[in-house]
């Protein structure tokens, strides 16, 4: 984060604690009132009594509905409340660290042209394989050295370097040993990462048996076996975002180095990343550094960690922050070279897909909607429903099969494809 300096303000981190403390536990008692106040303003707005006025869907409110959001609410009151706060020392270092940073990568014109900060990463040499059975799958655990180091002269490095863990790559593979097949990559969302995890939330059975693909679901930094002695995405999302912006940076290179992986000879025939919630972030910026992609499905995606801290942080740490010389706008302009709003999507326009819950209590609707236009107004499908509903929706999964149908992906998708376009028709 970039600061001004005022010692009144970090000398006050005792009494900055204690008010996180005291709301922390507010924070916990509030998703009820937050989903009774959340289907108020819904209900007012289906009697056009008011409304946010985005041109976006309205939310259908019922008891499904509150049930959803509360679930939301719920996980947000556990997540946020325990997100780790810097102390002063903390805050001081990262301001130095925020000051490097921004004139390094103004000096080398990643600020201006963010696609010059990655690195184009070698392909993945003699990874190890292992099989394993999972939920009554046979699925392949890969393993590589990641070999990520940041740029030169980024300050932060040999701390990030430090997590021995997150040095080693990982990937759960599905995949047929008939022919060569389309691969789809699937990227898991925050605090996930483990092979059973992502099995289920992106229904791989399905995908791999019916609809005939080939599978690959990496592991992000810091997450699942990469996390090492801490619970799965902790310091991903922190105060010290030199540390998230090397996790994005990292997983981006691991990415690419896995596609270059399925492409090799006589393996992939097409390719496609499908990422849901955090793993949507990535897929959405991986399609902006990665030219052959055939198709991109970005799920319930954000498009910017500092909004995320805006609308999630608590009012008192917020407040704190600001004081601080907490300045949103430097930390956009120096997250700039890992946002996917800051380089075109190389997909083809037919190959972008986008779905969003109209109730989403995580991700703004306005940071899918940014998307959208970003992506030139590409396939949109809006759920009745929140961030952890969509599973529960068939028409997000007949959404799918359509964008793998359209793009030639899976031909055994049309019929549900079919539904979808009739539909949306």
């Amino acid at each position: 984060m970039a600061f001004s300096s005022k010692a009144s303000v970090l000398n006050s981190d005792f009494a900055r604690r204690l008010a996180h403390i005291a709301e922390r536990g507010a924070t916990l008692a509030m998703p009820g009132l937050r989903t009774a106040g959340f289907m108020a303003l819904s209900w007012r707005d289906l009697a056009g009594l008011g409304g946010p006025g985005d041109g976006m869907p309205l939310v259908k409110p019922n008891l499904s509905m509150a049930v959803k959001v509360a679930i939301d609410e719920t996980v947000r009151a556990m997540l946020v409340p325990n997100l780790p706060l810097p102390s002063a020392a903390e805050l001081h270092r990262v301001r130095g660290e925020f000051q490097q940073a921004a004139a390094l990568y103004e000096s080398r014109g990643w600020s201006a042209n963010p696609a010059l900060y990655h690195r184009q990463p070698p392909p993945i040499t003699s990874p190890q394989i292992f099989r394993r059975r999972v939920l009554g799958l046979d699925v392949e655990h890969l393993q590589f050295d990641s070999d990520y180091q940041p740029r030169s002269g980024e300050p932060g490095a040999d701390r990030w370097l430090a997590r021995s863990a997150n040095r080693k790559g990982h990937a759960w593979l599905l995949r047929h040993h008939d022919r060569p097949r389309p691969w789809l990559m699937c990227i898991h969302g925050y605090r996930m990462g483990q092979a059973s995890a992502g099995l289920a939330a992106f229904h791989a059975r399905y995908l791999h048996e019916e609809l005939g693909l080939n599978l690959v679901m990496p592991v992000l930094p810091l997450h699942g076996p990469r996390a090492g002695r801490h619970r799965s995405g902790e310091g991903f999302m922190v105060a010290d975002s030199m540390d998230t912006l090397f996790a994005v940076s990292q997983g981006i290179w691991d990415l690419r180095r896995l596609l270059s992986w399925i492409r090799g000879p006589g393996e992939a025939v097409s390719t496609g990343a499908y990422g849901i919630s955090l793993g949507g972030y990535h897929a959405s910026l991986l399609s902006s550094l990665d030219g052959a992609l055939d198709c991109v499905i970005a799920g319930i995606p954000a498009t910017s960690f500092s909004a995320l801290a805006r609308e999630h942080l608590p009012s008192s740490v917020r407040t704190w922050l600001e004081r601080a010389g907490v300045n949103w706008t430097m930390i956009d302009n120096l997250q700039r070279v890992i946002s996917p709003m800051s380089l075109p999507c190389r997909t083809p326009h037919r190959g972008r897909h986008i779905f969003a819950g109209v109730a989403d209590r995580l991700v703004s609707r306005g940071q899918v909607n940014e998307l959208w236009h970003h992506w030139e107004r590409p396939n949109l499908h809006w759920y009745q429903g929140t961030h952890l509903s969509f599973n529960l929706d068939q028409g997000v999964h007949d959404f799918i099969d359509h964008a793998l149908d359209s793009t030639g992906m899976s031909r055994a998708a049309a019929a549900r494809s079919s539904e979808y376009a009739s539909r949306a028709a």
